[in-house]
C-alpha cells in the first residue's frame, strides 16, 4: 500500500510540474509572438506583421501534422505486424498445445482422433485469418 501511495504522490508531483512547465511555455510563446508582431509592425506595418506570424504558425502546424501522420502510420504498421505475427503461430501457444494434448488424451481410444484434430486445426485457422475482403497494406 505504501508503494502505491509513493507512486501516486510521485505521479501527482510530476503532473503538477508538467502543468507549470507547459503554462510557462505557452506564456513564453505568447510574449515572443507579441514581440515579433510589434517589431514587424513598427518596421513593415501591421498587415505584414500578421502575415509573418501566420506563416510562422503555418510552418509549425504543418510540421506537427506531418509528425502526427508519421507516428500514426508507424503505429498502424506495427499493429498489423503484431497481428500477423500473432496469428501465424497461434498453434504454438502453450494453452493451445495443452488443450490439444488434453483432447488427444480424452479421445485417444477412438479412431476419430485424426479427424477431430484436423477439424480443430482448420477451425482455429479459419477463426484467426483476416476476412476475405480485408487485405492489410504491405509495409513500405
Amino acid at each position: 500500500m505504501l508503494d502505491l501511495k509513493d507512486k501516486l504522490e510521485s505521479t501527482l508531483r510530476a503532473t503538477m510540474w508538467g502543468v507549470i512547465a507547459a503554462s510557462a511555455a505557452v506564456a513564453t510563446m505568447f510574449f515572443l509572438c507579441v514581440a515579433v508582431f510589434v517589431w514587424t509592425g513598427q518596421n513593415y506595418g501591421p498587415v505584414t506583421a500578421c502575415l509573418v506570424l501566420a506563416v510562422i504558425f503555418l510552418f509549425i502546424t504543418t510540421g506537427a501534422a506531418i509528425s502526427l501522420l508519421a507516428i500514426r502510420r508507424g503505429q498502424a504498421q506495427r499493429a498489423v505486424a503484431r497481428k500477423a505475427a500473432a496469428s501465424e503461430k497461434w498453434w504454438l501457444e502453450p494453452a493451445v498445445v495443452a488443450a490439444g494434448l488434453q483432447v488427444g488424451r480424452i479421445v485417444s481410444a477412438r479412431p476419430v482422433v485424426p479427424l477431430l484434430v484436423l477439424v480443430i486445426l482448420l477451425a482455429g485457422w479459419m477463426l484467426n485469418r483476416s476476412p476475405a475482403g480485408e487485405n492489410p497494406a504491405p509495409p513500405r
